[in-house]
């Protein structure tokens, strides 16, 4: 009696050319629950295959439709079905049997002999066919969810080197399925250069003993167009045992150039996607002589003070307004379909003017950017006002990569920022030499700190009331190689704006503290001695002003009395309340302050009246201004009645006769320095100075 037949059953195909013919085999394998069915031959057996899904093929004769050899039939079969699709067993022995194996059987079972062993042998090829089919479902299955989220899935043979890729791998760099061969090559040959070396070691990782058992790799891979595609790949190590060699790694690939391109804030393209469609207008433009291009820069004024006052959050609403009103901007310009806005990171922005001809132009364009900025911009309920800070570069011939073009641009930017901001500077040649003017100097100084170049020189401080003198002002000076000794004006500004003013500041406080302890132990005084420096507001600013001083003290040896800084009231512009703070850590140390060319605006008035300085200092233009000029007069009493009511000191600069001297002491000033006392001393000189003063 036959089994019922389930859908789930595997099912075997037995070939026997003899319709009446029917073996003990076939008749156990339906027995045994088996969907056992039967074809005549070559005919029947290709037709039955597809439609009934056959799990198994047995030849159970030599030969098929009235002769044809079994062999023959088999052959055919092979050219369709591989074995791992369909096993295929036959009845044979000897010479037959090893011919069948040639010919493509999966096995040979002997026509007469122990049947429970052809039973074993049919099971165990069922078994694997099982496996092999689940294993295939699982792939597909993962394969359909993987491309279902674009990504594309890949497999690497480690022992036999065969690698394949999905349809979906070759499209996402631009290839269709039949277009790329699945060889290790057709991946690794296409990674960007700069990439490469970090992805083969991480793959020589793979291959060592006792590695990892995942990888991930973020790199670039090249399109079939040619451009580069950013990717990113993980995939799971199969080894032998638990840390054995690797055999086998499969996994996915993601397209993530958009994320990459794209700033995830303003939606606009970033600094990598400009800095690609830059070089390609560059490109282009070299086989194009009559198209031109333009870039545009833009800085977002007051948006740290923005960001400071209103937190982050306000901060990020301004840009997403800011990418707003530039791309509506570009859209009503000329050709602003073929322009692009892209955002490069903290407050600013860039724009690619393209089929721009002149100069004239892109000013145009980039005047109806800057008059976007000019509305205000509504932040938590407040309306605030960040104007727009831009420079402005034409293409000409001797660009040949993105990073001149947005060098030259950024100088722009620099230039309209040195001249207060909030307006539209354009490159020009000059501008490109004052760089490389300016980059020299730079490269100079720095080899000046080097070289032991620079000097303190100390300018005495005299008590108007006896003559006295109470301390000195240190000044910086370089004796160039073969410019001479330059002043501070020569060099200084450009230090503030490169950073190096903070070496030459520490060099300037260091040199001072040990000149001072010198000075106050061959000359004692009560007082003693002091020296003040200049620090400029860069150094206000920079972070560990207090811990910097407090290390030159105590390598020095001094008192922090001995030690004046003297601090221009730039030093609060913009954040003022950071630049106090960081005074304040000076104060705590011991230090003096003293305000340097005080004025009697407001917002100086406001830092004395606060009690953060112990003295101010008044501007030399203004003390020599006093014998021609009644308002300079009346300022510099102003000052001194000031520093008198806060019980702080004032001090008079530029003192040169004695008119200078008679009108600073009417004024109310304590102290003066000029050259009508000295002028700037070395150690030696100043050492001379005080003997013959105290003589």
């Amino acid at each position: 009696m036959r089994v019922p037949v389930h859908p789930d059953r595997q099912k075997i195909l037995v070939v026997n050319g003899d319709p009446a013919a029917r073996s003990a085999l076939s008749l156990a394998l339906g027995e045994l629950g088996y969907e056992v069915l039967h074809s005549s031959g070559s005919a029947d057996t290709a037709q039955i295959i597809p439609l009934q899904r056959v799990d198994l093929v047995l030849f159970e004769t030599p030969t098929v439709d009235g002769g044809r050899p079994a062999l023959d039939v088999l052959r055919l079969l092979r050219a369709t079905y591989p074995d791992s699709l369909l096993p295929i067993l036959i009845t044979a022995t000897g010479p037959d049997a090893i011919e069948a194996m040639r010919t493509g059987a999966s096995d040979c079972v002997a026509p007469t002999g122990d049947p429970q062993m052809a039973l074993a042998r049919l099971a165990f090829h069922l078994k694997r066919k099982k496996e092999s089919d689940e294993a295939r479902l699982r792939a597909q299955r993962f394969e359909l969810a993987a491309e279902a989220t674009g990504d594309g899935i890949w497999d690497w043979d480690l022992r036999s080197g065969a690698i394949h890729f999905s349809s979906r791998w070759k499209q996402l760099i631009g290839f269709d399925d039949t277009e790329l061969e699945c060889t290790p090559e057709d991946w690794f040959g296409r990674v960007h250069e700069e990439d490469q070396s970090r992805l083969q070691l991480l793959l020589s990782e793979v291959s060592s003993d006792g590695g990892p058992n995942e990888i991930l790799s973020q790199h670039r891979i090249r399109h079939k167009n040619g451009s580069y595609r950013h990717v990113e790949v993980r995939g799971q190590i199969q080894r032998e045992g638990a840390n054995g060699t690797a055999l086998r790694i499969a996994g996915v690939m993601k397209d993530t150039t958009a994320k990459r391109i794209y700033d995830p804030l303003t939606g606009l393209p970033n600094r990598t996607f400009l800095m690609d469609a830059l070089q390609k207008a560059i490109e282009y433009r070299e086989g194009h002589r009559r198209w031109g291009f333009a870039v545009v820069l833009l800085n977002l004024d007051q948006y740290a003070a923005i960001n400071s006052v209103f937190g982050h959050e306000s901060g990020d609403q301004l840009l997403i307004e800011a990418a707003s009103r530039l791309q509506r901007a570009v859209r009503s310009s000329e050709g602003g379909e073929s322009h692009l806005v892209a955002y490069l990171g903290s407050d600013e922005f860039a724009v690619l003017l393209g089929g721009v001809d002149d100069l004239r132009e892109a000013q145009e364009a980039a005047a109806k950017m800057q008059a976007e900025f000019g509305h205000s911009f509504l932040l938590e309920g407040t309306e605030v006002f960040a104007c727009a800070t831009i420079g402005v570069a034409l293409w000409h011939d001797g660009y040949r990569k993105a990073t001149e073009m947005l060098r030259d641009v950024d100088l722009a930017v620099r230039e309209a920022k040195s001249k207060g901001g909030s307006r539209i500077a354009l490159f020009d040649l000059p501008m490109q030499q004052e760089s490389i003017r300016r980059l020299e100097l730079s490269l100079e100084v720095q080899r000046g700190l080097d070289l032991d170049e620079f000097e303190i020189y100390y300018q005495p401080v005299i008590r108007l009331e006896n003559g006295s003198v109470a301390g000195f002002e240190g000044l910086l000076r370089w004796r160039h190689p073969e410019r001479g000794v330059l002043a501070p004006d020569q060099f200084l500004t450009h230090a503030e704006n490169t950073g190096l003013v903070i070496p030459l500041g520490v060099f300037s406080l260091r040199h001072a503290a040990v000149s001072i302890r010198q000075l106050q132990h061959r000359f004692p005084s009560d007082p003693p001695l002091y020296v003040g420096i200049n620090v400029s507001p860069r150094e206000v600013r920079q972070p560990g002003l207090a811990s910097r001083v407090e290390d030159i003290l105590n390598t020095a040896g001094i008192d922090a009395s001995a030690l004046v800084l003297e601090i221009n009231q730039r030093a609060f512009s913009g954040d003022g309340e950071t630049a106090a703070l960081a005074l304040h850590q000076v104060k705590s140390l011991g230090v003096r302050l003293r305000l340097d060319n005080a004025t009697i605006e407001p917002q100086a008035l406001r830092y004395l009246s606060r009690g953060l300085f112990d003295s101010v200092k008044i501007s030399r233009q203004l003390v020599q201004s006093m014998t021609t000029n009644e308002e300079a007069a009346d300022i510099v009493r102003t000052l001194c009645t000031v520093a008198k009511g806060l019980g702080i000191e004032s001090l008079a600069e530029g003192v040169e006769d004695q008119v200078h001297a008679q009108l600073a002491m009417e004024a109310g000033t304590m102290f003066a320095q000029g050259y009508l006392f000295a002028p700037p001393l070395t150690v030696p000189d100043a050492v001379e100075y005080l003997t013959q003063i105290r003589a």
